[in-house]
């Protein structure tokens, strides 16, 4: 009975590794694709204040002012789509579509005619088409394999549009760096869809063009977050 036992466990013993690596997801496949849909929020952009003055006829006296205004873009939700194909097991390119909806809000004050103070919002769509560089950190993956941290890095075109289609660019840009996490949740090794999971992002963005209020600074900063269903080919 005793020597029974001690068979059965050297069998187990033997099997358990096997079984681990069977368990364990892979890392992402050369020359596979991946997909992913998702909820985007980008952060909010305060364009500052201005300040409409009307100049003096006198050579030497001050302009009057006519009315102060404060502009800022309220934090944009929307949609977040990309496909990836990766070269390698650790490097990838990726193209993105990116569609948020926001408030651009405009706070009107000191009007010269003593009209009261008063905010004017109108809804502003932001549209990216985005070109990354995608680094699989493979040496990170955690969770037997299934967890993969990335870096990515990439350029883009911009344009936004208003509720009325009235304000819009057409060669605005931009440019992010970032990174994340993908999880793989389900993983087949044949088929033609290899795994299901989701990933999540943190992105920092340099924007030139778009929508603007100051002629004078073409260039603004801003975040975002997203995260996504994802899908392995």
């Amino acid at each position: 009975m005793i020597a029974r036992n001690t068979r059965c466990l050297v069998v187990v013993a033997t099997l358990l590794p096997a079984m681990a690596n069977a368990q364990a997801a892979s890392p992402p496949r050369k020359h596979g694709f991946e997909a992913s849909v998702g909820l985007i929020g980008v952060g909010p952009i305060d364009f500052g204040s201005a300040t409409a003055e009307l100049v003096s006829n006198a050579p030497s006296g001050p302009p009057s002012t006519l009315f102060r205004a404060s502009s800022s873009l309220g934090t944009g939700v929307g949609v977040d789509a990309r496909l990836a194909f990766n070269i390698t097991r650790a490097f990838a390119v990726e193209g993105g579509f990116v569609w948020t909806r926001s408030t651009l809000e405009s706070d009107i004050t000191s009007d010269v005619e003593g009209v009261p103070n008063v905010t004017v919002a109108q809804d502003l769509d932001t549209y990216f088409i985005e070109a990354s560089a995608v680094w699989h950190v493979n040496a990170a993956r955690f969770a037997g394999g299934r967890g993969i941290p990335f870096l990515a890095g990439g350029a883009g075109y911009l344009r936004q549009l208003d509720e009325e289609a009235m304000l819009t660019s057409d060669s605005g840009r931009v440019y992010h760096a970032g990174g994340g996490v993908k999880y793989l949740l389900i993983e087949r090794r044949k088929g033609f869809v290899r795994g299901l999971g989701f990933r999540g992002d943190v992105r920092a963005y340099l924007r030139e063009g778009g929508v603007e209020l100051d002629e004078n600074l073409t260039r603004r900063t801003t975040w975002a977050v997203s995260a996504a269903l994802m899908l392995r080919f």
